[in-house]
């Protein structure tokens, strides 16, 4: 289906760069333009997934905001078989990254009933995308210094993103006894905080497809020089397949014995690693709104 729209495109550009009244040959023109671009495309997602986790319920929870205002670059392409229409082509980029949280909730690795529970924040998700776009505009006004347009078209939108695929927790446990010959007789105290310590992640890339309008306005400066302001409206989703997450446990066991008057501390490190198959896709629009400003020239 991609590679259908793409030949499609390609073929009714050609088309129509080469469908001109043949007594008017030299009335044909091109031109390129270049400039950079301020793109909002709202990538941002929450994300909430319920899994089994040795026979036990498992829950991983994932806020990514969106970037932002994108900054990038856009290059551009345009026929005008006739004076009012423009086929044109199009390539812009833009990328940023985004502080995301992170929480996971899972079994205890080796004591029952013993959940294990950690949150980190403000961790960098990166996000990228590539706009190939193709379509027809309409310049209503062929006279004049000041040139208004209008377009619609398809977009062929190339994303990356960092999808979560590990964590690294530590489980640090305090334990406390103390034994006399008064009552109460033997006393245990055991505290526990848990940390997440460290968050990877797995590149995925989609391609897809989507439509686009767009408005803008030339404005002439010199011989076949303009500068142009345009804005455009994507609209686009890709969906991604959530790679398995494997934790990674550090258990840190700090002891403090009191018996009969006599102190003894000792500290025990241990580590544990377990997959969890997701099976689980992620949703994520990649449209939004991209503002570019540059220079246009005209041959």
């Amino acid at each position: 289906m991609k590679r259908t729209c793409l030949v499609l495109a390609i073929g009714v550009f050609l088309t129509l760069m080469m469908i001109s009244p043949s007594s008017a040959a030299e009335r044909v023109k091109f031109s390129i333009k270049t400039g950079g671009s301020l793109a909002s495309i709202s990538q941002g997602y929450d994300f909430s997934l319920s899994f089994d986790a040795r026979d036990e319920t498992g829950r991983l929870s994932e806020t990514v905001p969106n970037v932002g205002s994108k900054f990038g670059f856009d290059i551009g392409l345009g026929v005008f078989p006739i004076p009012q229409l423009e086929v044109y082509a199009s390539y812009s980029s833009c990328g940023g990254v985004a502080l995301s949280d992170y929480s996971l909730a899972i079994p205890h690795f080796w004591y029952y009933d013993t959940p294990l529970n950690s949150k980190e924040t403000g961790v960098e998700n990166e996000f990228k995308a590539s706009i190939l776009s193709f379509g027809l505009a309409f310049h209503p006004a062929v006279k004049g210094k000041i040139k208004p347009y209008f377009g619609a078209g398809m977009s062929s939108v190339s994303v990356k993103v960092d999808l979560l695929k590990s964590l690294s927790v530590d489980d640090l446990v305090d334990y406390y006894y103390y034994e006399s010959y008064y009552y109460p007789y033997f006393e245990e105290e055991v505290t526990e905080a848990i940390d997440i310590t460290g968050v990877g992640f797995k590149e995925e890339s989609e391609t897809v497809w989507g439509f686009h309008v767009k408005a803008g306005v030339n404005i002439e400066v010199g011989k076949n020089i303009s500068v142009f302001a345009e804005g455009r409206y994507l609209s686009a989703t890709a969906k991604f397949d959530r790679p398995d997450i494997t934790v990674k446990l550090r258990i840190i066991e700090e002891w403090y014995e009191n018996w009969y008057g006599i102190e003894y501390e000792d500290t025990y490190t241990y580590t544990a690693e377990e997959e969890f198959d997701i099976d689980d896709e992620v949703e994520i629009k990649v449209g939004g709104i991209q503002a570019i400003i540059g220079i246009k020239f005209t041959f």
